[in-house]
């Protein structure tokens, strides 16, 4: 018996329109996930969270707040979702203080194509393993 791959859903934040178009052709060739919001801002990811209950949040790295934490200045949101954040930084320094202030994982542009499905994947299965 074929086993049933549960959707994804996903809001995807960048202040780049055509960044953000982008990623959503990419995933769109993914049968499995589901791009519920594209907006270009912290707060506007922050609605579109409310709005959706996404099962993740793709983030740029551009969208940190000031003080360096992810969800500062978005409103009140899930802190439990996942966010992977991605960026154009490729060192492993950029990845370990992102992790250490509340991403799920991080995903360099150089790599976007080949990982950002598979993080998705696993960002989620994550989520729903541990209710």
């Amino acid at each position: 018996m074929p086993s049933v791959v549960p959707e994804v859903s996903l809001v995807l934040a960048d202040p780049h329109a055509r960044l953000r178009a982008a990623i959503v052709a990419l995933l769109a060739h993914e049968p499995d996930l589901r791009v519920l919001g594209s907006v270009g801002s912290g707060g506007e990811a922050a609605a579109a969270m409310r709005r959706h209950r996404p099962d993740v949040v793709v983030a740029s790295l551009s969208l940190l707040s000031p003080s360096g934490r992810l969800l500062d200045g978005w409103g009140p949101v899930d802190a439990a979702v996942p966010i992977v954040v991605t960026g154009f930084e490729t060192s492993k320094a950029v990845e370990g203080a992102l992790l250490g202030r509340g991403a799920t994982a991080y995903v360099a542009m150089e790599r976007l194509a080949d990982d950002l499905p598979g993080v998705l994947r696993r960002a989620a299965r994550a989520v729903l393993l541990r209710r």
